[in-house]
């Protein structure tokens, strides 16, 4: 994996994309919400999903004035999502809102916010959750400081995987500092996680973080309503579209991790649809 640097402007109130005011005489403003894929990861400025549905939607207006407010957010699932939402982007005054779900990795952030996690799920995601999990605690805060601001600290902790504590971490084992305990983190994934949902026969816990991601949906969808928004909801399949690419892939998946488990492609994105249709969700 390479990864290629690109241009983001990021707004006043931390969101990707220009400054926005108070909306302007017939101005459409529509809030778009989701993970990587709503944010633009990877896409350089004026060719993100938000740039190019503004520019669609002022040509489709004749140029009227169309403005798209980005709450998306790499990582994030629907419950942070609706923090964000309400925190940043319902204060812009959205006439629309538009929520992208991403199935493959949705219902275990919403178990995750609980403190729980999937045997799919490895040491590096759960550490990536447990990180922005307790950001406040100043032992995060100063990791956080440090990997940006000395370049040193950040070699030594990407090159020496055996390094298991940080420094902060480290400090605060001494009386005068707040200690940290961070849970303990998973053991090795036992498959792939991003086609955990294609499983055909899902499991307790899998099942548990789907109705949590559910009525994390829900949580939005009654909030705009309530604010007089209307709400489009759509989810993006894990991206193999191909089918013989997908059977030779599971048959990977089968030999590597030495399973006989069996996966239906587009499984998470047909769970998703059921459950608009049962929820009136557009």
């Amino acid at each position: 994996f390479v990864f290629t640097p690109f241009d983001v402007r990021l707004s006043a109130n931390g969101l990707r994309g220009p400054d926005l005011g108070p909306k302007e005489p017939d101005e459409l403003r529509v809030l778009i919400a989701g993970d990587s894929y709503t944010f633009g990861w990877g896409m350089d400025e004026g060719q993100d999903y938000a740039s190019e549905l503004r520019a669609q939607l002022t040509t489709l207006r004749g140029g009227k004035p169309a403005s798209v407010v980005n709450c998306g957010a790499n990582g994030y699932g629907p419950w942070q999502a609706r923090v964000l939402m309400e925190k940043r982007g319902f204060p812009l005054d959205p006439d629309v809102v538009v929520l992208q779900l991403y199935p493959a990795n949705d219902g275990w952030n919403s178990l995750a916010k609980w403190g729980k996690t999937l045997p799919a799920y490895g040491p590096k995601m759960v550490e990536y959750v447990a990180y922005w999990r307790d950001y406040d605690h100043w032992v995060m805060r100063a990791e956080t400081r440090l990997r940006r601001h000395w370049f040193a600290y950040h070699v030594v902790r990407t090159r020496f995987a055996g390094l298991n504590e940080s420094l902060p971490i480290l400090l605060s084992h001494f009386r005068f500092l707040p200690a940290y305990h961070p849970k303990p983190v998973a053991p090795k994934p036992v498959r792939p996680p991003m086609i955990e949902q294609c499983l055909v026969d899902w499991y307790p816990d899998l099942q548990v973080g789907w109705d949590e991601m559910e009525r994390d949906v829900l949580g939005i969808v009654e909030e705009c309503r309530a604010r007089g928004v209307p709400v489009f909801v759509y989810a993006l399949p894990f991206p193999v579209f191909d089918r013989a690419v997908w059977d030779g892939y599971i048959a990977q998946v089968q030999a590597e991790y030495g399973t006989d488990l069996t996966y239906e492609q587009f499984r998470d994105v047909r769970a998703a649809e059921a459950f608009f249709q049962r929820e009136g969700i557009p």
